[in-house]
């Protein structure tokens, strides 16, 4: 029962920071295959107030950590109505992150993060596939930074692939 753990929620969309017409399901279980290695399964659903679309989601996650190096994964199949509200769109997502954090003594200094994620929208007829590069900077407890490169590498014949840098700092207080 020590490895296990579970989460389970009730809540409204994103809009609805206050779930006053909360109708959102989500659940998590998940278990320590290891002390290091951790796999869980999860369900989110319900309806957009917007659109009144119904959305589901399940998916598979897992994290590992190897000494400095952690590796995390997720996938996710999701099912929602379609605009005309005549049919089920179903979609695919996976993504896969890795990090390395390097350290003085204790403290964290330099984190590189490299993460791929593939997706798919318009019923699976669109395939996206998307790299992002993230270098962090611990300067202090609660000061930090990062520069991060997002880049599509591949997406539909009528999308345009895009690509940003994004440069932030952080101070907690």
């Amino acid at each position: 029962a020590d490895s296990l753990f579970y989460s389970v929620g009730y809540s409204g969309v994103a809009s609805d920071a206050e779930g006053v017409e909360a109708n959102n399901a989500h659940a998590r279980l998940a278990f320590d295959v290891t002390r290091d290695i951790t796999a869980g399964v999860f369900v989110v659903n319900g309806k957009n107030d917007t659109t009144q679309r119904d959305f589901d989601r399940k998916g598979v996650d897992f994290q590992g950590d190897f000494g400095d190096l952690r590796l995390q994964a997720a996938m996710v199949k999701a099912e929602d109505d379609n605009a005309a509200l005549t049919a089920t769109d179903k979609n695919d997502a996976w993504s896969i992150q890795g990090m390395y954090v390097f350290k003085e003594g204790q403290r964290p200094t330099w984190v590189p993060v490299v993460r791929y994620d593939t997706y798919e929208k318009a019923n699976g007829a669109e395939e996206y596939n998307e790299l992002v590069l993230n270098l962090t900077r611990y300067f202090t407890e609660n000061v930090k930074g990062y520069i991060e490169y997002w880049k599509q590498l591949d997406v539909p014949p009528t999308k345009t692939e895009d690509k940003r840098v994004t440069l932030q700092l952080q101070l907690a207080f």
